[in-house]
């Protein structure tokens, strides 16, 4: 099931909820080749983060990235922007949703 939320995310043409985020993101970290994490054509921009409220902390060609929360952790792979809180920590809490809780034995 996916993912549907798409609270904080920049949509675009591939990215339309969280789990296309995350995948993209994913593709980014692990397939070094797949041009998932280059900015604007400018170069490669990975696993870049910023801690806390800094809406500015890099400057790109005139493009402003950072965090636009105080109690959040934005990662950047190329232009994409993942938030620890708003998009990892809830889609995991909503993919739990769907598991039966694990009784022990």
């Amino acid at each position: 099931m996916r993912v549907a939320f798409a609270d904080h995310v920049e949509l675009t043409d591939k990215i339309n909820d969280v789990t296309d985020l995350v995948r993209e993101c994913r593709n980014a970290a692990c397939h070094i080749g797949s041009g998932e994490h280059l900015f604007e054509d400018l170069g490669k921009f990975t696993f870049n983060v910023v801690s806390g409220l800094s809406p500015n902390a890099f400057s790109l060609n005139g493009v402003k990235l950072g965090c636009d929360f105080a109690d959040d952790i934005a990662i950047y792979y190329g232009e994409k922007r993942l938030y620890l809180r708003r998009h990892l920590l809830l889609a995991l809490e909503a993919v739990a949703r769907n598991y039966p809780p694990i009784h022990e034995v």
